[in-house]
């Protein structure tokens, strides 16, 4: 009696295929940054008993704490709670936009924010400033977190608070090569990826 010989069947990834890889990579190792991060802060706000006795003492971290994590807990304990709200959900904000644009397309993001910002206000006393301080701050923690990305973020935040904000997105050739920029304004002052605007010619607005 012959055994049935079962054929390998190729495996279908349930990414479209007009994904790069290079993508699809970049889109994990942002997500995988969250529980890292959200891990990290939130310890300072449960008051590990072991964490506030080597903060205390001026000690270390024993194992694979460095004192790179150990001055972002002090910073992060110094703020106060509204503050320490604000950067623990734009983390996750910045996050999952930065592979979200790799999975997407702009246009259809946009949208889907728009949407979402008028179903979910927050506090319209929050400043302009703070929300803008807020998309900085965890931008320089995630991974290739874009000029794009944080306009996204900082444009869905702003909305939220019931301001109008709009994305500049402009090119520049710079040896040869053509780069691109964006920024955002707020009610007609730019407040986030200015100071290099001059060098770039406007090519698209983003209500």
């Amino acid at each position: 009696m012959q055994k049935t010989q079962r054929r390998n069947r190729p495996f279908k990834s349930p990414i479209k295929s007009n994904v790069s890889s290079t993508c699809e990579t970049d889109a994990l190792q942002a997500f995988f940054q969250i529980p890292f991060i959200a891990a990290t802060v939130s310890a300072t706000v449960i008051e590990v008993p072991s964490l506030r006795s080597v903060s205390t003492s001026g000690g270390k971290f024993p194992g694979c704490y460095s004192d790179t994590v150990m001055k972002l807990l002090r910073k992060f304990r110094s703020l106060n709670p509204g503050e320490r709200s604000l950067l623990l959900r734009t983390v996750l904000l910045v996050a999952f936009l930065r592979a979200a644009l790799c999975l997407l397309p702009f246009v259809r993001l946009k949208d889907y924010l728009a949407r979402r910002a008028a179903r979910h206000p927050i506090r319209q006393d929050i400043p302009v400033a703070q929300l803008i301080w807020a998309v900085r701050t965890t931008a320089a923690y995630i991974p290739r977190a874009t000029c794009l990305t944080q306009a996204l973020v900082a444009k869905y935040q702003l909305e939220r608070s019931g301001h109008c904000a709009r994305i500049h997105i402009g090119v520049a050739k710079e040896n040869g090569q053509f780069r691109a920029h964006a920024w955002l304004e707020c009610e007609g002052e730019v407040v986030l990826g200015g100071g290099v605007t001059d060098r770039y010619a406007r090519l698209l607005a983003v209500d």
